[in-house]
């Protein structure tokens, strides 16, 4: 696989910030519990749940897509006024989109927690929290007052609903029941155990100006018709199949069509506003347990649950049709990104996925159960996916169509790497080494040797006649096309290679170590990572940016060309196979479990001035940001006039920093640093207007920029 993408180093001695890796996880088969979800319409849905997990799909549930919001906690509930304006809350979170649900920012971050919200319009809503409290806006969520609840015990609060301005409830915990008729300035009970903590309500909803709905634990189910000012058994409901079933969610999407659903997939159906309900099963379901539902209409929703479980539904609960919401648990074995969009993935159960949109979304390509692939690389249009028994899969189109190229062998493939459309290098069972100068209508057999038990895993090609292979007990090179090899023959599994010009090289060993090469591959020398877990992948940007992953989610990243080595914390456990970086703000760690990890580092570059070429700077100058407007990378130019103490820091409107670029020393000349639209704890930022400042004991400069979503 190619490398050497930054054609600066030619030029310029580059100096970065040593920042560490953010890591936000792709694949949202990691929400392991949805909480809850909303239709936007019968297409685009969003759902919520524990790890921080935001979701979005825009083909009605087909595929999904991560929304990082750089946060692990649970979120219970999402809301929207409208297909732009939505909120989300959950364990000491509340959080607002205004863009669909592809950028989020935090209104409220506290001890409390928030377990639903509800908004009257753009500008009037309310949080169910703990502690008996309720918080209201009037301001779309920019400041939030308290609402305190009177009742003998401390209890959470679980759903929150508004017939109008004035008139309210809130339900929670002890079969609590509290209104307001004055927007909640006032809140009074209306029902409750005074036990402190028993059965809970979980649901509460309105379908006209009169009549309500409640539900929750062991099939509770009540309705008022007079405006709640009580609350009775529905003379259908609840059935003997909600019995004992935890009751989570009642909803309405017209004012005579609406839905009860309980645990096991048990749910009620009205349609003519509550008077009658048919009792009904999700076929499958009987053992889930469900927690959240919403519908885009009175025949398309969505029931979601604990293990990323998500039922829809088109023709109002006829049918109802099991989503899921990763396009692959499989293990991913290998990874090969073209550039910031256009990636593959390969599985251990022999699919191949494609994506353009970094990793969002993923297409699958093609499956193959028998000559599963192992490993796939692309130069352009042009692919190859190297297989067991032999095989080598070839596509001419980004791989929307594949044919199979004969290698002459039966033995199992298990890497490749191509120099340019001709010339490639593949590696696999027994020492086998494969080469082509025809872009694999031809494959040479150069294999090492033929030895049962002992395979390469690891192949990095210079041209047609330089490459380095890795496996068991071998790291060897030749530089005659495969005539002759030399190298280290030892005890030793190697997993991977790759290199950053013709002499720097790394390898990734079972030991838990890098090994390091500055002759061309001719010696190595072993550098310490501090760990004993194997390693399966190394990849190395530039001399002295570089990553290694393995074992039970390990993810090292040095930034001195591995003298040091530092945990990245990608806070996984699975076993991590491929990483890959194509710049520094767009790197991926593939692995066990369908784990797709998105990295960042950051911010970028400043140029050297003792090896960048002679300039003669008279004045501080702060230039204006390139791109701009920009989406999501920019440039900021400065120039010092002497060495100097400097910090250069991104603002918001508001001004708020959400970003401290640079704080400490530089040379006098020219520098250049990039920002990514991100806050320094990686979150991405919503588009507008921010400032960034340059900051020096001589003065403070700062200009605007435009950030574009």
């Amino acid at each position: 696989m190619r490398v050497w993408p930054l054609t600066l180093l030619v030029v310029f001695t580059l100096i970065l910030s040593l920042n560490a890796t953010i890591w936000k996880k792709l694949n949202p088969q990691t929400m392991e519990i949805i909480q809850d979800v909303y239709m936007i319409d019968d297409s685009v849905a969003i759902a919520v749940g524990n790890q921080g997990g935001i979701m979005k799909t825009m083909d009605g549930g087909i595929t999904w897509y991560p929304i990082p919001v750089n946060t692990d906690v649970t979120f219970y509930d999402v809301e929207f006024v409208n297909r732009y304006l939505g909120f989300v809350c959950g364990d000491n979170l509340v959080m607002r989109t205004k863009d669909g649900g592809e950028t989020w920012e935090t209104l409220i971050a506290s001890d409390s927690y928030y377990n639903a919200i509800f908004f009257l319009d753009a500008q009037r809503g309310w949080l169910a929290a703990d502690q008996n409290s309720i918080l209201h806006t009037t301001d779309g969520g920019d400041t939030w007052t308290m609402q305190i609840t009177t009742y003998s015990y401390s209890i959470w609060l679980s759903d929150v609903f508004f017939v109008n301005a004035n008139k309210g409830f809130a339900i929670g915990y002890d079969e609590t029941i509290f209104y307001t008729e004055n927007g909640g300035q006032l809140w009074q009970l209306v029902a409750g155990n005074n036990s402190g903590w028993s059965d809970p309500y979980f649901s509460i909803y309105f379908n006209n100006d009169s009549t309500g709905w409640i539900t929750g634990s062991n099939g509770k189910i009540l309705y008022t018709p007079n405006q709640g000012w009580y609350w009775l058994s529905h003379e259908q409901l609840p059935d003997s199949a909600f019995e004992y079933k935890i009751v989570h969610e009642v909803y309405f999407p017209t004012p005579h069509t609406g839905y009860i659903m309980a645990n096991g997939g048990i749910y009620a159906k009205t349609t003519d506003g509550g008077k009658n309900w048919t009792i009904n099963k999700i076929p499958g379901a009987e053992n889930d347990f469900l927690y959240g539902m919403h519908f885009a209409d009175q025949y398309t929703g969505m029931v979601v649950g604990y293990g990323g479980i998500i039922y829809k539904t088109t023709d109002g609960g006829l049918s109802w049709q099991k989503l899921s919401t990763a396009f692959t648990t499989d293990d991913i074995v290998d990874a090969y990104f073209q550039d910031a969009r256009v990636g593959w993935i390969v599985t251990r159960t022999g699919s191949i996925y494609r994506t353009a949109s970094g990793g969002k979304n993923w297409q699958r390509l093609l499956t193959e159960t028998v000559n599963k692939p192992q490993a796939v690389d692309f130069v352009d249009s042009l692919g190859w996916a190297v297989a067991k028994n032999g095989k080598v899969y070839h596509t001419r189109n980004y791989g929307t169509t594949w044919f199979i190229q004969q290698t002459g062998t039966s033995r199992h493939i298990y890497n490749v790497d191509f120099v340019d459309s001709l010339n490639g290098w593949a590696v696999g069972e027994r020492l086998l080494v494969l080469r082509t100068t025809d872009g694999g209508r031809n494959w040479q057999n150069v294999s090492l040797a033929s030895l049962e038990g002992q395979n390469l895993y690891g192949v990095y090609a210079f041209d047609s006649l330089r490459a380095v292979v890795c496996g068991d007990g071998y790291l060897y090179q030749t530089r005659d096309g495969g005539q002759t090899w030399s190298g280290i023959k030892n005890t030793m599994t190697y997993y991977d290679v790759v290199f950053v010009d013709s002499l720097n090289g790394w390898v990734a060993a079972i030991d838990g170590n890098v090994y390091h090469t500055t002759d061309g591959g001719q010696s190595w020398t072993k550098q310490s990572t501090g760990q004993s877990e194997p390693l399966y992948s190394v990849f190395f940007l530039t001399p002295q940016f570089g990553w290694a992953v393995g074992e039970l989610g390990t993810v090292l990243q040095t930034l001195d060309g591995g003298k040091t080595w530092t945990d990245d914390n990608a806070r996984v456990s699975l076993a991590l196979n491929r990483v890959i970086f194509v710049d520094t703000a767009n790197g991926w760690v593939v692995g066990d479990g369908g784990i797709i990890l998105k990295g960042s580092m950051g911010l970028v570059t400043s140029i050297d001035a003792d090896n960048a070429p002679p300039t003669t700077v008279q004045t501080l100058q702060l230039g204006q940001n390139y791109p701009n407007p920009f989406n999501p990378l920019t440039t900021i130019p400065f120039s010092l006039n002497r060495q100097s103490q400097v910090r250069l820091e991104v603002y918001n409107a508001r001004g708020q920093r959400v970003r401290t670029l640079w704080q400490g020393t530089l040379a006098p000349g020219k520098h250049l640093f990039q920002w990514d639209g991100t806050d320094d704890s990686g979150q991405r930022q919503s588009s507008g207007i921010y400032f960034y400042r340059l900051i020096t004991p001589e003065r403070t400069l700062s200009r605007k920029m435009l950030l574009l979503k």
